[in-house]
């Protein structure tokens, strides 16, 4: 199997647009972006840009208006399992919309994804805003879960997080062998909206209290990790 890279397109490679990017005028690469993309493909890594492009999910452009290809873009479908180079990848529904204090349903349309490669099966839900179960498909086995830190709007300055016993039931609920923790420390968020390393030990400690025997790692941005 071909080891990859895997990179965000918006905030990485090119700069964010604040009505999104509709055609090459509002494309601005971030410096240096380009000669690390060059570099990248000449290593021994498959290079993966992974995006969600609201703008066409949304409806407000199509793939031909903003001039991407379709033969570069694989599009997922829902339940509908795709390999890609030994690696299998079955893409779900996300739950990012939850409703908010204003009592407006806020989020935007994702998609989460199992990954299957070597009889190993890996789950990411994404960014999930709502930890309801039942609302997820039956995914069978699942080795490793990568769990999206988010314990609620404004609740990064509390000590008892309103949605904690809810992400952790949630997360465990697809009965992993290993749950890994992400999302943290992120640029550019207020310290209301904004989780770190005291959150993954409350969280780690709540994991353990519901699962003892569960392993509970986390990941920050940089960081690799070995799935097995």
């Amino acid at each position: 199997m071909r080891p990859a890279i895997f990179l965000d397109r918006d905030g990485v490679i090119i700069a964010n647009h604040p009505d999104y990017v509709r055609s090459w005028a509002d494309v601005s690469f971030i410096p240096r972006a380009l000669e690390t993309l060059a570099t990248m493909a000449g290593s021994p890594y498959a290079v993966v840009i992974v995006t969600n492009q609201a703008v066409i999910g949304r409806g407000l452009a199509t793939l031909e208006e903003i001039g991407i290809p379709k033969a570069y873009i694989r599009v997922p479908q829902v339940l509908q399992e795709f390999e890609l180079d030994g690696i299998k990848i079955l893409p779900f529904e996300g739950l990012h919309f939850n409703l908010a204090h204003d009592g407006e349903m806020h989020g935007v349309p994702e998609m989460g994804y199992r990954i299957e490669v070597n009889g190993q099966r890996w789950l990411f839900p994404g960014d999930t805003r709502d930890y309801n179960q039942a609302a997820m498909p039956d995914f069978g086995r699942i080795d490793t879960v990568f769990a999206h830190l988010w314990l609620g709007r404004r609740e990064g300055v509390t000590d008892s997080p309103a949605l904690l016993d809810r992400f952790c039931n949630f997360h465990l609920s697809f009965q992993p062998a290993r749950i890994i923790i992400t999302h943290l420390e992120e640029l550019g968020r207020n310290a209301r909206s904004y989780w770190n390393l005291s959150h993954v030990k409350l969280v780690a400690e709540r994991f353990k209290q519901l699962a003892p025997n569960i392993q509970v790692d986390y990941l920050l941005t940089g960081q690799s990790t070995v799935l097995e």
